[in-house]
């Protein structure tokens, strides 16, 4: 089995590397993984993922871990934003000596903020990015492409969304939630074309940190619902001259919720586990929301997150009060709040799982519950590292 990745040293994509090497440890098929991605000032990308996997796959892979650079793996520098990919002619060489059955597109520019020069690079790394990537699976002769985006394509809106749905005329909370659906709109052309065999659409929800695999709680990236936990926390430790957990204290800011709101929240190794188990069937072409069965309710779950860091608020507000204060200001327009706000405030889809659960085999372990206890263990991971401050 010859697999293509890029995106591995993401959260999710660093998931579905040490999944891919834990389901093929000891088989009689052997892996060749090829790992697409860049190198950075200090590092090579070859010795980004042999940190990545002594540092965290080596908890995930347990007993299987295997001494040194796993031999499967080989590595390629790789360049969303750069014609060709940046990718060396040697390099494309030896991919088509060992071209990919599968292909798993999980890079991505991540950023939520509105301002030009983002969305500019929102276009050219998710949109221009997945372009070039189709390139290089055409080249290869690949006849499985995975493409990772986001349930938030659809926009905002309330109700059933399907996990093939493409909204004609949708507001956005974000020009990222806009790039992804414009990289999917570049896919499905390309399918429609006849220059792609088998297309998977995969459409995670808020991925949050590890719940099965060790260690519990384990993410690489404290944001979304950890970034807005980590504004109140920095705000508490200014007044407090240091961070602190245990001593209570007030932030005089009014966050808005909208009622019946929440998040659908599901752990990276749960997401990852599924989008290999469904790849490695090599199905028809289909689209997928990763996301949980269960409604991280906001009601429930604001207060609780402030509660762990021992901070108090004036109240919860069902919009966005007219009379800001000053400090609300910064919440609403210059920070967090306008990050995730609407996401706390705006309708709740109800993210349809029926060709998830139609392709997973029947014993595939069920989604965790990320609340209540399961919560706090990502919370507790979050504390040891200061939530990323």
């Amino acid at each position: 089995m010859v697999v293509a990745l890029t995106g591995a040293t993401g959260l999710l994509g660093s998931n579905i590397l040490f999944e891919l090497l834990k389901q093929y440890q000891g088989a009689a098929e052997p892996l060749v993984l090829w790992v697409l991605g860049r190198s950075n000032a200090t590092n090579t990308l070859e010795e980004r993922i042999h940190q990545l996997l002594n540092e965290d796959g080596r908890y995930y892979l347990g007993a299987s871990y295997p001494a040194g650079f796993p031999e499967s793996i080989r590595t390629v520098d790789c360049h969303l934003d750069q014609p060709g990919l940046g990718i060396s002619e040697d390099s494309l060489q030896q991919m088509k000596q060992h071209p990919p059955d599968l292909f798993i597109h999980a890079a991505a520019a991540v950023d939520f903020r509105d301002q030009p020069g983002v969305i500019a690079r929102l276009q050219e790394i998710n949109v221009r990015g997945t372009q070039r990537i189709l390139a290089l699976v055409e080249t290869l002769g690949v006849p499985d492409f995975a493409l990772v985006s986001t349930a938030y394509v659809c926009g905002i809106r309330s109700g059933i969304v399907q996990p093939d749905y493409i909204p004609a005329e949708q507001a956005f909370r974000n020009p990222y939630e806009r790039s992804k659906l414009d990289s999917e709109l570049v896919v499905k052309q390309a399918q429609v074309e006849g220059r792609l065999k088998r297309v998977h659409f995969f459409r995670p929800t808020t991925i949050c940190g590890r719940l099965t695999e060790p260690p519990i709680g384990y993410t690489s990236k404290f944001d979304v619902f950890y970034a807005w936990l980590a504004f109140f926390l920095r705000l508490k430790a200014r007044q407090l001259g240091r961070i602190d957990y245990e001593t209570p204290a007030s932030i005089d800011i009014r966050v808005a919720r909208m009622p019946e709101s929440g998040l659908n929240i599901i752990p990276a190794d749960f997401a990852a586990k599924s989008l290999v188990s469904i790849c490695l069937q090599q199905p028809e072409s289909n689209a997928y929301h990763l996301a949980s069965p269960y409604l991280t309710d906001n009601y429930e779950n604001l207060p609780a997150l402030l509660d762990f860091i021992n901070v108090s608020i004036p109240g919860f507000v069902e919009e966005m009060p007219v009379d800001l204060t000053p400090l609300e200001r910064l919440y609403y327009y210059k920070s967090v709040g306008k990050i995730y706000d609407p996401y706390i405030s705006k309708p709740v889809p109800d993210f349809s799982l029926h060709t998830f659960h139609a392709q997973l085999p029947s014993d595939f372990p069920e989604c965790p519950a990320v609340k209540g206890a399961a919560m706090l263990k990502l919370l507790e991971f979050a504390k040891q590292h200061n939530f990323g401050l």
